[in-house]
């Protein structure tokens, strides 16, 4: 028994701290660590549904589909209101791993909108309820708190920041160390509305240009140890990551199908908006696994639900692609033929109303005639306008894409 207990002492003490520390559960609102989705993990399925331009990226450790980016343009997450958002009223803590990407509107000022209890263009004592919304010179909690000061950030790299309020005062944590603090006293008014991360709607528009990833929402003022812990905790770097991130379109996801294919022919999707360390705001992924994503025409269309057809309308030489759109495999490894040889492959889309909707493809190989040649027809059937005829030319290691928009 003495031993067990020894073994037990021993083993605890060699555990790292980062990997004991543990996210605490009381007063926690929302949790969302952002694995190609955004799903909440508390446990008070405050999930939300992303708009626009947010996609999968690499988080702080470097794992794919680990964090999410921003476009700093029209991507956001929408969350629909609940009991448990509207929960903070005396107290609340925001907390998240961010890193601030240039070529934004607001670059200059370092925006960070990280989320917003409303989804109203009015700003009044109760829109928003709660926020988060920092500059470099500038926090915000809500319509009445706004406070100065400087706590100037690099872009493209990473930073913990945390705002806590406990019913006397605000205060800024950055990398786990108190920066600054205010004396003020208020009542968080409960709204019915949405909760918003990435844009804040209130007044004048915001939207945030980044990557974040672990964001958690609470309805009480975490301590400088609980700070510490959420700083020192590292259990995403391990867990899994599902890429094959999809947007919120009507058609269903698929994933490429890996039987009877060579390990290195098949596809785990992971798409990524720039590889580089100095990657700018994009709304658009340039990247997929190893391939470049090259964007060669955009069509404008007259109807968000269309009808494609694809063909090889050049010689016919044995090409065959996996298609992607929106971020979701829609067919895959497709033979291509001529369309008087066979019935081209039919498929329904909607797209995502003023958002420059994707297709990209991926070249399984170049023919007998390189480079790989796709056909795509776009009929629109509520108009009388002819078929809209776009080829699309892919290699290895760069996959072709075209864009497509539809403004109502």
């Amino acid at each position: 028994m003495k031993n067990s207990l020894l073994l037990v002492f021993w083993l605890l003490f060699l555990i790292p701290p980062f990997l004991s520390a543990q996210i605490s559960k009381k007063g926690l609102v929302a949790h969302y660590l952002f694995n190609a989705d955004a799903k909440d993990a508390s446990g008070n399925n405050n999930n939300g549904l992303i708009s626009g331009g947010v996609f999968p990226t690499k988080d702080r450790f470097n794992n794919d589909c680990g964090a999410m980016k921003f476009n700093g343009s029209d991507g956001y997450i929408h969350v629909p209101h609940s009991k448990s958002l509207s929960s903070p009223q005396s107290e609340y803590t925001i907390a998240l791993w961010f890193k601030a990407l240039d070529g934004s509107e607001y670059s200059d000022l370092q925006w960070m909108t990280i989320c917003c209890k409303s989804n109203i263009r009015d700003e009044t004592s109760t829109s928003p309820q709660f926020r988060l919304q920092s500059t470099r010179y500038t926090v915000s909690m809500n319509t009445d708190f706004t406070e100065n000061f400087d706590h100037k950030i690099e872009f493209n790299k990473w930073y913990h920041y945390a705002v806590t309020y406990d019913g006397d005062y605000c205060r800024v944590y950055l990398n786990n160390k108190e920066i600054v603090n205010w004396a003020y006293k208020t009542e968080f008014s409960p709204n019915q509305l949405a909760m918003e991360i990435g844009r804040d709607l209130p007044g004048i528009i915001e939207y945030f240009c980044g990557v974040m990833d672990e964001l958690v929402i609470y309805d009480r003022a975490l301590s400088q140890r609980e700070i510490t812990s959420l700083y020192n905790n590292q259990s995403e770097k391990t867990s899994k990551k599902p890429c094959g991130f999809s947007p919120p379109i009507t058609i269903p996801k698929k994933n490429l199908n890996p039987k009877k294919e060579n390990s290195s022919n098949v596809i785990t999707q992971s798409l990524t908006s720039n590889s580089s360390n100095n990657e700018p705001c994009s709304s658009h992924p340039t990247f997929v696994n190893e391939d470049t994503i090259e964007y060669q025409q955009i069509v404008v269309v007259d109807n968000p639900n269309i009808k494609l057809l694809f063909y090889d309308a050049e010689k016919e030489d044995g090409d065959i692609v996996s298609i992607n759109f929106n971020g979701a495999w829609v067919l895959e490894r497709y033979h291509l033929k001529r369309k008087s040889t066979q019935k081209p492959k039919q498929l329904n889309l909607s797209l995502i109303p003023n958002f420059e909707n994707y297709i990209f493809t991926k070249a399984w190989n170049l023919g007998s005639i390189p480079p790989n040649t796709l056909t795509i027809e776009i009929i629109d059937s509520n108009s009388n306008k002819p078929p809209r005829i776009v080829n699309i030319k892919s290699d290895i290691g760069r996959s072709g894409a075209i864009k497509l928009i539809y403004k109502p």
